[in-house]
């Protein structure tokens, strides 16, 4: 705000901007209808990096998991994890892990309490389940108790 009651957006790199005064000339917006549009303005560039933000993110996880597709199940101790080629992807702190069915496998983190993880190491389905059967289509069939299956796509 300068001493007249004017108001400038400011932005780094760019000039100063007239945005509103104090008071209004006839025709022109009052302050608060410019600030309320200022506000409503910045929060869709915030949402639209936002979603640019996830969309790297997830483009990225993507190619980390297309590059760690051939990792294994491996023990140590009595702990199971997941590795690839040297490389310890997921560390060993689960009970079992099955072998991977495209990007996602099964693990039992207690006694008979299965679910399904990615291969980096994200849980996917939470381990509450008595089985878990992972198709190659990233179909999983989930056995609540025995007769009760639960099916979802992943």
């Amino acid at each position: 705000m300068d001493g007249n009651g004017n108001y400038y957006q400011v932005e780094k790199g760019k000039g100063k901007r007239y945005v509103a005064c104090n008071a209004p000339r006839p025709g022109e917006a009052d302050f608060h209808t410019v600030m309320d549009r200022l506000k409503e303005e910045a929060g869709r560039c915030a949402g639209t990096a936002r979603q640019k933000q996830l969309q790297e993110e997830e483009r990225k996880r993507w190619k980390r998991l297309e590059e760690i597709r051939n990792a294994l199940p491996f023990r140590m101790g009595m702990k199971w994890g997941l590795k690839s080629g040297e490389r310890i992807v997921v560390p060993p702190r689960y009970r079992k892990i099955l072998p991977p069915v495209g990007y996602y496998c099964a693990y039992e983190e207690n006694a008979c309490q299965w679910g399904v993880m990615a291969l980096d190491g994200r849980v996917v389905v939470e381990a509450r389940y008595q089985k878990v059967e992972i198709d190659g289509d990233g179909t999983v069939r989930l056995t609540v108790i025995p007769g009760k299956v639960k099916t979802i796509k992943l």
